[in-house]
């Protein structure tokens, strides 16, 4: 029995917040203070933090960072659950790590991510919820 439903869910969500937030991590990271200045930080709303450019900067690049490294783990541990539920392998350990996952994805994007972190929790309690086959049942009805 192929699980293909918790794994197309789980890399779905995978590929979705590697995009999303990835891209932002990526973009951000690469900008130069000079276009953060003319660009980004009119966007930003006033408040003590953003109160001078320096700071926002700081705090942007630094969120950005903390956002790779978390997406950085998430991507491992999502790979390890695709490893554990392919082939009906160890569905219990799959679903631990796509919880695993998604608490990642929710730490590292302080919440905004929770559609995605969703999609991870969906292919966990699949990977916990379904029953897998007895060997001596599917026998019996093939032979009947």
């Amino acid at each position: 029995m192929i699980r293909k439903t918790e794994t197309i869910i789980g890399i779905a969500g995978g590929v979705l917040s590697l995009l999303v937030f990835g891209a932002f991590s990526a973009t951000i990271l690469s900008t130069e203070r000079e276009t953060f200045e003319n660009t980004l930080y009119p966007l930003l709303p006033y408040t003590d933090a953003f109160s001078n450019v320096e700071d926002a900067y700081e705090l942007v690049t630094q969120f950005s960072t903390w956002l790779g490294i978390f997406l950085f783990l998430m991507v491992v541990s999502l790979v390890l659950a695709t490893v554990f539920i392919i082939r009906n392998g160890r569905p219990k350990f799959a679903g631990t790590f796509y919880c695993i996952s998604a608490l990642f994805l929710l730490i590292g994007t302080q919440g905004i991510g929770f559609i995605f972190a969703f999609l991870f929790l969906v292919s966990a309690f699949l990977s916990f919820a379904k029953k897998v086959p007895d060997e001596e049942n599917s026998t019996q009805r093939r032979s009947v």
